[in-house]
Protein backbone atom coordinates (compact mmCIF):
# COMPACT_ATOMS: atom_id res chain seq x y z
CA UNK A 1 0.00 0.00 0.00
CA UNK A 2 1.01 3.56 -1.03
CA UNK A 3 3.11 5.91 1.83
CA UNK A 4 3.40 9.56 1.71
CA UNK A 5 5.58 9.04 -0.78
CA UNK A 6 3.41 8.42 -3.35
CA UNK A 7 1.68 11.83 -3.58
CA UNK A 8 4.86 13.57 -4.99
CA UNK A 9 5.89 9.75 -6.64
CA UNK A 10 2.55 10.30 -8.90
CA UNK A 11 3.49 13.89 -9.49
CA UNK A 12 6.43 12.73 -10.66
CA UNK A 13 5.16 9.98 -12.56
CA UNK A 14 3.16 11.74 -14.55
CA UNK A 15 5.35 14.50 -15.13
CA UNK A 16 7.86 11.57 -16.24
CA UNK A 17 4.98 10.48 -18.86
CA UNK A 18 4.28 13.82 -20.17
CA UNK A 19 8.03 14.97 -20.99
CA UNK A 20 8.48 11.09 -22.90
CA UNK A 21 5.37 12.11 -24.91
CA UNK A 22 6.10 15.70 -25.49
CA UNK A 23 9.97 14.95 -26.39
CA UNK A 24 9.83 16.56 -29.88
CA UNK A 25 7.87 19.99 -28.77
CA UNK A 26 9.76 20.61 -25.35
CA UNK A 27 13.18 19.80 -24.43
CA UNK A 28 14.19 17.59 -21.92
CA UNK A 29 12.98 18.15 -17.98
CA UNK A 30 10.50 20.95 -18.91
CA UNK A 31 7.87 18.83 -17.72
CA UNK A 32 8.02 20.52 -13.93
CA UNK A 33 6.12 19.61 -10.91
CA UNK A 34 5.29 23.36 -9.73
CA UNK A 35 5.50 24.70 -5.82
CA UNK A 36 3.40 28.04 -4.43
CA UNK A 37 6.55 29.67 -4.32
CA UNK A 38 6.92 28.79 -8.42
CA UNK A 39 3.63 30.51 -8.91
CA UNK A 40 5.17 33.44 -7.78
CA UNK A 41 7.75 33.85 -9.21
CA UNK A 42 6.86 32.94 -12.69
CA UNK A 43 8.23 30.94 -16.02
CA UNK A 44 11.41 31.66 -16.56
CA UNK A 45 11.61 29.74 -19.78
CA UNK A 46 9.30 27.43 -21.80
CA UNK A 47 8.08 24.45 -19.21
CA UNK A 48 4.57 22.68 -18.83
CA UNK A 49 3.79 22.76 -15.16
CA UNK A 50 1.84 20.49 -12.93
CA UNK A 51 0.88 22.11 -9.39
CA UNK A 52 -1.13 20.24 -6.95
CA UNK A 53 -3.44 22.82 -5.29
CA UNK A 54 -5.98 20.36 -3.28
CA UNK A 55 -5.80 16.96 -1.46
CA UNK A 56 -9.08 15.54 -0.71
CA UNK A 57 -10.26 12.41 0.97
CA UNK A 58 -12.04 9.93 -1.44
CA UNK A 59 -15.32 9.22 1.06
CA UNK A 60 -16.28 6.98 -1.87
CA UNK A 61 -13.52 4.80 -2.55
CA UNK A 62 -14.01 3.14 0.96
CA UNK A 63 -15.86 -0.10 1.14
CA UNK A 64 -17.72 -0.04 5.01
CA UNK A 65 -14.80 -1.79 6.91
CA UNK A 66 -12.60 0.41 5.08
CA UNK A 67 -10.46 -1.59 3.05
CA UNK A 68 -10.49 -1.19 -0.91
CA UNK A 69 -13.06 -2.61 -3.00
CA UNK A 70 -11.43 -6.01 -3.97
CA UNK A 71 -9.20 -6.75 -1.25
CA UNK A 72 -10.21 -8.23 1.66
CA UNK A 73 -9.89 -7.13 5.14
CA UNK A 74 -7.04 -9.26 6.07
CA UNK A 75 -4.64 -8.56 2.92
CA UNK A 76 -2.09 -6.57 3.09
CA UNK A 77 -0.96 -4.75 5.98
CA UNK A 78 -3.31 -3.99 9.25
CA UNK A 79 -5.44 -0.95 9.39
CA UNK A 80 -7.61 0.99 6.94
CA UNK A 81 -6.50 2.79 4.20
CA UNK A 82 -6.95 6.01 3.24
CA UNK A 83 -8.16 7.10 -0.27
CA UNK A 84 -7.35 10.04 -1.59
CA UNK A 85 -8.18 12.61 -5.08
CA UNK A 86 -4.87 14.70 -5.75
CA UNK A 87 -6.30 17.99 -7.38
CA UNK A 88 -3.93 19.41 -9.93
CA UNK A 89 -3.77 21.99 -12.58
CA UNK A 90 -1.64 21.55 -15.77
CA UNK A 91 0.18 25.16 -16.64
CA UNK A 92 1.14 26.07 -20.12
CA UNK A 93 4.18 27.56 -18.22
CA UNK A 94 5.82 29.56 -19.93
CA UNK A 95 6.52 33.53 -21.03
CA UNK A 96 5.39 33.05 -24.83
CA UNK A 97 1.74 32.96 -24.98
CA UNK A 98 1.98 30.77 -28.50
CA UNK A 99 4.26 28.41 -26.39
CA UNK A 100 2.06 28.63 -23.33
CA UNK A 101 -1.02 27.33 -25.77
CA UNK A 102 0.66 24.41 -27.68
CA UNK A 103 2.67 22.89 -24.35
CA UNK A 104 -1.38 22.84 -22.69
CA UNK A 105 -2.77 21.79 -25.71
CA UNK A 106 -0.28 18.70 -26.73
CA UNK A 107 -0.29 17.68 -22.72
CA UNK A 108 -4.11 17.50 -23.12
CA UNK A 109 -3.73 15.34 -26.25
CA UNK A 110 -1.63 12.96 -24.57
CA UNK A 111 -3.66 12.69 -21.48
CA UNK A 112 -6.72 12.14 -23.22
CA UNK A 113 -9.52 11.14 -21.59
CA UNK A 114 -7.79 9.60 -19.33
CA UNK A 115 -4.86 7.50 -18.44
CA UNK A 116 -3.60 4.89 -15.69
CA UNK A 117 -0.78 4.99 -13.84
CA UNK A 118 0.64 1.77 -12.15
CA UNK A 119 3.32 -0.57 -10.73
CA UNK A 120 5.77 -0.17 -13.60
CA UNK A 121 6.43 3.67 -12.81
CA UNK A 122 5.28 4.06 -9.02
CA UNK A 123 7.10 0.86 -7.89
CA UNK A 124 10.95 3.13 -7.60
CA UNK A 125 9.16 5.91 -6.27
CA UNK A 126 7.60 4.45 -3.45
CA UNK A 127 8.62 1.19 -1.50
CA UNK A 128 5.29 0.85 -0.17
CA UNK A 129 3.48 1.23 -3.86
CA UNK A 130 1.73 -2.89 -4.66
CA UNK A 131 2.17 -4.20 -8.02
CA UNK A 132 -2.15 -4.21 -8.37
CA UNK A 133 -2.00 -0.68 -7.08
CA UNK A 134 -3.09 1.82 -10.12
CA UNK A 135 -4.10 5.94 -10.20
CA UNK A 136 -6.24 7.11 -12.67
CA UNK A 137 -5.80 10.98 -13.89
CA UNK A 138 -8.65 12.65 -15.76
CA UNK A 139 -9.68 15.96 -16.27
CA UNK A 140 -11.67 17.55 -14.01
CA UNK A 141 -15.11 19.14 -14.34
CA UNK A 142 -14.64 22.92 -13.42
CA UNK A 143 -16.75 26.07 -14.56
CA UNK A 144 -15.00 28.95 -15.48
CA UNK A 145 -15.65 31.14 -12.61
CA UNK A 146 -14.79 28.35 -10.22
CA UNK A 147 -11.50 28.29 -11.77
CA UNK A 148 -10.88 32.10 -12.08
CA UNK A 149 -11.80 31.77 -8.02
CA UNK A 150 -9.14 29.12 -7.68
CA UNK A 151 -6.23 31.52 -9.55
CA UNK A 152 -7.20 34.65 -6.99
CA UNK A 153 -6.53 32.69 -3.67
CA UNK A 154 -3.14 31.24 -5.90
CA UNK A 155 0.31 32.85 -5.60
CA UNK A 156 1.17 34.94 -9.15
CA UNK A 157 -1.07 36.25 -12.13
CA UNK A 158 -3.33 33.54 -13.85
CA UNK A 159 -1.79 31.03 -16.06
CA UNK A 160 -3.19 29.06 -19.16
CA UNK A 161 -4.54 25.85 -16.97
CA UNK A 162 -6.61 22.94 -17.08
CA UNK A 163 -7.73 20.84 -14.19
CA UNK A 164 -7.27 17.28 -13.58
CA UNK A 165 -7.74 14.26 -11.02
CA UNK A 166 -5.68 11.70 -9.88
CA UNK A 167 -7.91 9.45 -8.44
CA UNK A 168 -7.92 6.06 -6.50
CA UNK A 169 -4.44 6.41 -4.63
CA UNK A 170 -4.25 4.55 -1.48
CA UNK A 171 -2.24 5.88 1.45
CA UNK A 172 -1.37 3.25 3.75
CA UNK A 173 -2.63 4.14 7.61
CA UNK A 174 0.23 4.72 10.32
CA UNK A 175 -0.96 3.63 14.07
CA UNK A 176 0.33 6.73 16.09
CA UNK A 177 0.50 6.36 19.63
CA UNK A 178 -1.85 8.61 21.38
CA UNK A 179 0.01 11.60 23.57
CA UNK A 180 0.56 10.83 27.17
CA UNK A 181 -0.61 14.54 28.25
CA UNK A 182 -4.03 15.08 29.03
CA UNK A 183 -5.67 18.56 28.33
CA UNK A 184 -8.77 17.82 30.82
CA UNK A 185 -6.87 16.60 33.36
CA UNK A 186 -5.08 20.66 33.65
CA UNK A 187 -6.07 21.25 36.93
Amino acid sequence: MATHHAVQGVLGALADHLQERLEPLLQPGCVQVLGSQDLAQGPQHNQLGIYLYRIGVDPFSRSANGTPPGRSEGAGSAGADLAVTLHVLLLGWSPDSVAEMSQLAAAMQVLGHGITLGSEVMASRDPGWESEETVQVIPEEMSNETLLRLWNTLPGSYRLSVPYLIRNLRLHSVDCQPATTSFLNMG
